[in-house]
């Protein structure tokens, strides 16, 4: 492998040097690049890259060298942006120029991954795709039409938890893995669920991980492409095959399940799932065999995109739910206050309840503001070059917004600018003086969910899930420290595993019923 990175190193220094040629062609003012941290000959700041979170890494860096941050990846130009003005005066205010998306050989064509549509360019494919998705997931009547399978499996998740509070986090991956597969392609069958959940669970970490900036020298040198599998040095490729047939089996089996389940079905069967529509939707036998292609692969395309969006946030979002109640029990109290005098205590809180709970709204809404599963997002690139600030912006940028804020550290959703006590838990900040949820504050969405153009469609479905699951939780059980042997309560630490995600390390909390809640969960 040191031969290549031999190699690789000279070749970035070639290119580099042809790039400063051509930069001073395309930035005839002169004006800098941003501030950042001064890189080492051939690879730039890549080991400034090479931590297990990244984004504590670079928040690090922007505390020094300021809210916007350049570096140096192999050849690769970055753009760190550590703060919310830095973030929406470039991904939200200059959107058209900076919506697209890196076209590493890593991270499409070697994994396979063509089809998921939040990697494709900015273009009309992709905005092929983002409609549909939205027409069949993301207004707001396509999403009311899943909520019965909301209400459905919420209500097995709240029997599981009770007779096995212990195993809360397992039963959060069961229960949004069982959403997801039900309102994608109509599989009700546990055993299958769970086995493609775990497939596209793998897949996703695995394209985070390859998307990562520096990581893989091939998305900076495509011809290593060409080194066979079976090459020293090219454990990569191994890697990526394996990937590329979990990408296949994500993208076909569940939609082939979907395919023959609807073949089998009666005819005046209502439509339950997003494939279903799809296909109700296909040209008619006897058309022309293109369109029906084409047809087949959007829908084979938008399904799987919702089936991995919310394979591992929102689920990793719910367990730091079960962290802030047991750690704030004041907030939790102040919650089933108002779910008591609103909903009572004859029935389980619905989703058409959550304007008459400002307060469970603004506690969800928090949670995604305190705490994002995703710190950098999906990398948005630069489609030309730009001036902004005084800086030059390259073309082919890559801009990572660092959405993250843990302890002491400064990034966009826990900005003082923005949030007054941002490290703090304070559901209130998202209310009015009324006790009104505010529209002024700005939404924790924008972290969550992205930015801009590419701000994800379907977080209104994820929004719904989490606030039903959050509303039932807090009306029927208690969340508290775990207690000792004198029943003293011993505090949660608050850590993260390594990897690409930030998901909490598993944790205890002592989880018990509420009185005379019992009857509401059966």
């Amino acid at each position: 492998m040191q031969g290549w990175l031999v190699i690789a190193g000279t070749l970035s220094a070639v290119l580099a040097a042809k790039g400063i040629l051509n930069r001073r062609k395309r930035n005839p003012r002169g004006l800098p690049l941003p501030p950042g941290p001064k890189g080492l000959p051939l690879v730039g700041n890549a080991f400034q890259n090479a931590h297990d979170q990244p984004w504590e890494a670079y928040d690090t860096l922007c505390k020094e060298y300021g809210d916007i941050l350049y570096l140096n990846l192999m050849g690769q130009d970055v753009i760190v942006l550590g703060s919310s003005r830095r973030a929406f005066d470039l991904l939200e205010s200059r959107a058209k120029n900076y919506s697209d998306r890196p076209s590493g050989i890593a991270l499409i064509e070697l994994t396979k991954t063509a089809w998921n549509f939040s990697l494709m360019s900015y273009g009309a494919e992709l905005r092929l795709h983002r409609r549909a998705f939205h027409d069949y997931l993301g207004k707001p009547a396509a999403v009311a039409q899943f909520h019965p399978i909301m209400y459905e499996e919420t209500n097995s998740f709240l029997r599981k938890l009770k007779d096995s509070p212990d195993d809360f986090s397992r039963h959060i991956q069961t229960l949004f893995g069982n959403i997801i597969m039900r309102t994608t392609y109509g599989i009700d069958d546990k055993k299958k669920t769970a086995e493609f959940i775990q497939e596209a669970e793998t897949l996703v970490r695995g394209v985070v991980d390859a998307k990562r900036p520096g990581r893989y020298l091939v998305n900076s040198f495509p011809f290593l492409k060409y080194i066979p599998a079976w090459f020293p040095g090219a454990r990569f490729q191994r890697h990526f095959q394996k990937l590329a047939e979990l990408s296949g089996k994500v993208h076909t089996k569940p939609f082939d399940v979907a395919k023959e389940t609807h073949s089998t079905k009666s005819s005046d069967s209502s439509l339950t799932s997003m494939a279903a529509a799809f296909i109700e939707h296909f040209p008619e036998a006897g058309t022309d065999p293109a369109s029906l292609s084409e047809a087949e692969t959007l829908a084979r395309n938008v399904c799987g995109m919702a089936y991995i969006a919310g394979v591992d946030t929102t689920a990793a979002s719910a367990r730091c739910l079960f962290y802030t109640l047991a750690t704030y029990p004041e907030m939790q109290r102040k919650a089933q206050e108002e779910l008591d005098a609103v909903v009572g205590s004859g029935r389980l809180p619905l989703i058409s309840d959550r304007p008459q709970l400002p307060y469970v709204h603004a506690l969800v809404k928090e949670l995604s503001r305190w705490y994002t599963a995703v710190p950098l997002g999906v990398v948005h690139t630069s489609t030309e070059d730009d001036e902004y600030d005084g800086y030059f912006i390259p073309k082919g940028t890559f801009f990572m917004p660092n959405t993250w804020r843990l302890h002491t550290s400064r990034a966009i959703m826990h900005d003082p600018e923005v949030f007054d006590r941002p490290f703090e838990f304070r559901p209130e900040r998202f209310l009015d003086e009324n006790g009104k949820v505010d529209p002024g504050v700005i939404d924790a969405d924008y972290a969550a969910f992205g930015f801009g153009r590419r701000i994800c469609p379907g977080r209104g479905f994820s929004n719904d899930a989490l606030f039903l699951m959050t509303a039932c939780i807090l009306s029927t059980f208690i969340v508290e420290e775990p207690k000792d042997d004198t029943g003293r309560p011993i505090p949660i630490d608050f850590k993260l595993e390594n990897g690409t995600l930030a998901k909490l390390r598993p944790f205890k909390c002592d989880i018990t019923m509420r009185p005379e809640r019992a009857s509401l969960v059966h």
